[in-house]
């Protein structure tokens, strides 16, 4: 419902044979901010609509899932602004900003 509606205000279109919303290249979107374990993690614009060089571009969130229950898959608006350190012995995540 969330990432419908930030599409939505983006004048999104659904693309069913892609699960992608296609949305108009010039649009404007703020950073969109998660927050996990109390720390804000923001994704800005250029993270969150990609080029797909066919003329269109995508807003990259993506839900998994119905309403009911929703789920978000951090893929790649979440991987291009965050190093993702998985620590499976301690069962810890680690996000950091990469460097350029």
């Amino acid at each position: 419902m969330i990432i419908r509606s930030i599409a939505q205000q983006l004048h999104g279109i659904y693309n069913e044979d892609y699960n992608i919303y296609n949305v108009d290249c010039n649009s404007k979107i703020g950073p969109v901010t998660f927050t996990i374990g109390g720390i804000e993690y923001p994704i800005e614009q250029q993270q969150l609509i990609i080029d797909l060089e066919t003329g269109d571009c995508a807003l990259t969130l993506f839900s998994y899932g119905d309403d009911s229950e929703p789920t978000w898959i951090f893929g790649y608006s979440w991987f291009r602004s965050y190093c993702t350190v998985f620590d499976f012995s301690q069962k810890n995540i680690g996000f950091a900003k990469p460097i350029f």
